[in-house]
């Protein structure tokens, strides 16, 4: 039996794969677990002798293979197809991209293969209520919606911001309690996305000129400016449709925001 885990949600994924090797150790207690990093000589060797060994005392045999896809591909396929079929051999496979095209067969039956990608929508909102609720952090709406908007696609960042949040120990987290941590924001950061909400337009071209100068991927301010802009949800979900549509990109909204 082969599990295969992949996608770029490197925390999901690396959770799945925790969750899934103490799944197994706990439903069977005669588990044999065996770690293999194929960026180790003789690891294909060392993985092919602790499958094919025999004991009277194991029902079941998981192998954890670690950069796999590093192997000699015609090896590791003929291995793989062995014991594919197997269910008293577990074979798991985690890597944040796809198998090479000698491997792709471990993306359909029999292998089980799960992808984790970037959440997103209604789906990244309810991971990150969950995540809440996990830590017990009681957080208001605009905090709430300014952490997902700042964290999209950073599962890892969140987490972490999260943990932190949930040691300060604060009953309710606001906006504002977020400038005080040290999140991926400098003070001076945050000074300038708060300029892009100012009444003049010079002031907001000018804060926009200095975000674009530090290199900030535009579509990271635009999802964070809009959690911040309340007023302004509509205007923001008109121009997330128009980039999604491929009519501008997130540079020409964000512009477009600040002029008008």
């Amino acid at each position: 039996m082969i599990i295969f885990l992949s996608g770029p949600d490197d925390y999901r994924r690396i959770e799945s794969k925790r969750e899934t090797i103490e799944k197994f150790k706990k439903k069977h207690s005669s588990l044999s677990t065996g770690r293999f990093d194929f960026a180790e000589t003789e690891a294909m060797e060392k993985a092919e002798v602790f499958a094919g060994g025999q004991s009277l005392f194991e029902t079941k045999k998981l192998l954890i293979l670690d950069n796999c896809f590093e192997a000699e591909q015609k090896r590791l396929k003929l291995f793989l197809k062995r014991y594919a079929d197997e269910p008293s051999t577990i074979i798991l496979i985690e890597a944040a991209g796809k198998p090479p095209k000698p491997l792709d067969f471990i993306l359909k039956k029999p292998a089980f293969h799960e992808d984790f990608g970037n959440l997103a929508g209604k789906e990244w909102d309810g991971f990150v209520r969950g995540k809440l609720k996990e830590f017990g952090i009681g957080i208001d709406p605009a905090a709430l919606a300014l952490l997902s908007g700042l964290y999209a696609k950073n599962t890892w960042g969140l987490i972490k911001e999260l943990e932190k949040l949930a040691a300060w120990g604060k009953p309710v987290i606001a906006e504002k309690d977020l400038a005080l941590l040290d999140l991926e924001l400098t003070p001076n950061y945050w000074g300038l996305l708060q300029g892009l909400k100012h009444a003049s337009a010079a002031a907001r071209l000018s804060s926009l000129e200095r975000l674009f100068s530090q290199h900030e991927p535009a579509g990271k301010l635009f999802n964070i400016l809009s959690a911040m802009w309340s007023e302004k949800i509509a205007a923001f979900a008109a121009y997330d449709g128009a980039v999604k549509g491929g009519k501008l990109d997130y540079e020409e909204a964000l512009l477009d925001l600040a002029i008008s």
